[in-house]
């Protein structure tokens, strides 16, 4: 299996670059319990690689600061037409720091200066629609060693919102949409242990699958409402890990039957 630390090495060693000895501010994307993880990740780097940096929640809080420093907005998949709000916070914020955008989804290109640094998290469309940026993996991937069980059965995990696949219109029966149960600032136990009490897992959503490669399960991955999930699979799990399949249809999911 091919290993995910030469990438976040050299995340690292861009950010050492950038960041010097001056402040270091960490703003993660607002979002749902998947973006939870992609937070945790990002902290966990952090305290692997000796980063301090100062979390704040709100872009408020931060053009409240002096200006100088670095300030290192979370990865997302906040830069496509289902969900656009990563721009304008990133657009405010590089009038007073330098920016580094963590590993993203990029359905078109981002109409901002060079003075931003990006990293994108897939070698396929985000490389067309942001040459500029550098690849690295998913943050979340940074949450290795996690605790694990077998688990029995089967969990359903898919999303109700309007990200899903045009050809899904309802969820398969026993579903249980896990990601939007938490926010980004909730803990991530419990979005873990809800994946790790099962054996198999059939999923569209990101962190969901993310979370069940971390604790060894066989994983069904299904496509969303744009490329992100093809993507990232393809830049990310295919050839990381083992027990994971990705599904070109979504037509098969009214046969899924919960717990089986």
């Amino acid at each position: 299996m091919k290993s995910h630390r030469p990438d976040f090495e050299h995340l690292r060693d861009v950010l050492r670059d950038i960041c010097r000895d001056e402040p270091v501010y960490y703003f993660p994307n607002p979002g749902n319990w998947g973006d939870g993880l992609i937070r945790a990740g990002t902290l966990r780097f952090f305290e692997t690689h000796g980063f301090q940096v100062e979390e704040h929640f709100r872009c408020v809080d931060f053009m409240q600061k002096p200006s100088g420093g670095t300030l290192i907005y979370g990865g997302s998949g906040a830069w496509c037409s289902f969900w656009n709000h990563a721009i304008t916070h990133v657009g405010k914020l590089r009038r007073k720091f330098r920016v580094v955008v963590l590993p993203s989804t990029y359905e078109v290109p981002v109409d901002l200066p060079d003075d931003v640094t990006f990293f994108r998290r897939d070698h396929q469309e985000s490389r067309l629609a942001m040459p500029r940026a550098h690849f690295c993996h998913d943050m979340a991937f940074a949450l290795q060693d996690w605790p694990r069980s077998t688990g029995q059965g089967v969990g359903l995990f898919f999303r109700n919102d309007r990200e899903r696949h045009p050809g899904r219109f309802v969820a398969p029966h026993g579903n249980v949409d896990l990601s939007n149960q938490g926010k980004h600032t909730t803990d991530i136990a419990g979005f873990m242990a809800a994946i790790d009490r099962y054996e198999t897992i059939h999923t569209d959503r990101l962190h969901v699958a993310i979370g069940g490669c971390l604790l060894g399960k066989a994983v069904h991955l299904y496509p969303n409402g744009y490329f992100k999930l093809q993507a990232v699979y393809r830049s990310s799990i295919e050839g990381y890990f083992d027990r994971v399949v990705f599904h070109e249809r979504v037509d098969a999911l009214a046969e899924l039957a919960p717990g089986a």
